[in-house]
């Protein structure tokens, strides 16, 4: 890896330009997911932001395209191609001005937006608390999964997946011929959910006929 690194390289994980897959962009009248490198119509931004691909686009025959009982001139409409990228932001350290991404740092850039934060990369870090200039945090205090808050759902699947470690220890230990002891297991398993959101998503009109005829069909085989 040192040998593929450069001086716009991150000295963390030696890439240049980190890129992450882009979020998926699903076609507004008929829901189905627009595929990777496929060309679409788009208009709006954020959350008013609508997609149509190109079987939607052109089914509307006439030069205005309906969303949600509106019609939108299709001269509006920006075409575009799903290959966009996003790239990940670097941030520098203060001491020896070096560049690092900064999910490879753990830095939150948009925490910090606005502001002029002090940065210090690991490896500044690193000779600093060897030189005695710094002391590093004492481990009782980092925190880990099992400091989170319990909840039914996460004592549920702990649970759960105790009893499925515990039996599948059992076996290996009848087949070795082997006490329960005697056979390596698996200790530390901490289940916490840290993300838990109600939302209520509406069924697009295509979507429900479809589905409405499927139900149809079935009812009437069953008959």
């Amino acid at each position: 890896m040192e040998h593929s690194m450069s001086e716009n390289s991150c000295q963390l994980c030696a890439v240049e330009k980190l890129t992450f897959e882009r979020p998926p962009i699903y076609c507004t009248p008929c829901g189905a997911r627009i595929k990777r490198n496929a060309m679409y119509y788009t208009v709006g931004a954020g959350d008013t932001r609508h997609s149509f691909c190109i079987p939607c686009y052109n089914e509307a025959r006439s030069d205005t395209i309906a969303i949600d009982g509106t019609a939108i001139p299709k001269i509006k409409l920006d075409k575009k191609k799903n290959d966009e990228e996003t790239e990940e932001w670097w941030v520098q350290c203060d001491k020896c001005e070096a560049w690092q991404h900064q999910i490879c740092v753990l830095f939150n850039g948009r925490r910090n937006d606005g502001g002029q934060p002090e940065y210090t990369c690991p490896y500044c870090y690193m000779q600093e608390i060897e030189r005695g200039e710094c002391k590093p945090l004492p481990q009782s205090a980092v925190l880990g999964a099992k400091d989170l808050p319990k909840t039914i759902l996460s004592d549920h699947i702990e649970q759960w997946l105790f009893k499925i470690l515990k039996q599948e220890r059992l076996d290996r230990a009848r087949v070795q011929g082997k006490s329960y002891d005697e056979v390596p297991g698996v200790d530390g398993i901490v289940v916490r959910v840290v993300s838990s959101v109600d939302k209520k998503l509406e069924v697009k009109p295509r979507f429900l006929e479809i589905f409405i005829w499927e139900q149809m069909e079935l009812f009437i085989w069953d008959l």
